[in-house]
């Protein structure tokens, strides 16, 4: 199975826990997360607001808003399918970006869905 695949099918799932929550549909998908961004050692954790790309054209787009400590100077803010990998975790309800790049060198960014999104 290739990323696109793979990366369609995690916002699929991850789109399903969100709207039992939120009860929100349409072509962008939006909910304030708790977010953990790790990268070259460092880890950031804050609450942000995530939308997420539903329509054919730019399904699996992902930005978040800026935040305190995660920004747009020092962190990637704006994610793709078809460059980074996502995973979605069903039972623990954790949806993961991982990618590499020359401003982040490797990084893994977490959403924790649950009732408070």
């Amino acid at each position: 199975m290739d990323k696109e695949i793979r990366n369609a099918q995690a916002i699929s799932s991850l789109k399903e826990d969100v709207e039992k929550v939120r009860k929100s549909k349409g072509v962008i998908l939006k909910f304030s997360p708790y977010v953990i961004y790790q990268h070259n050692g460092f880890e950031e954790r804050e609450q942000l607001v995530v939308r997420v790309h539903l329509t054919s054209f730019d399904y699996g787009k992902i930005e978040m808003d800026e935040g305190k400590s995660i920004t747009s100077d020092t962190h990637h803010l704006g994610f793709l399918a078809t460059k980074e990998n996502y995973a979605y975790d069903e039972t623990n309800k954790v949806f993961t970006i991982t990618g590499s790049s020359a401003k982040m060198g490797d990084y893994k960014v977490l959403f924790l869905i649950d009732e408070n999104i």
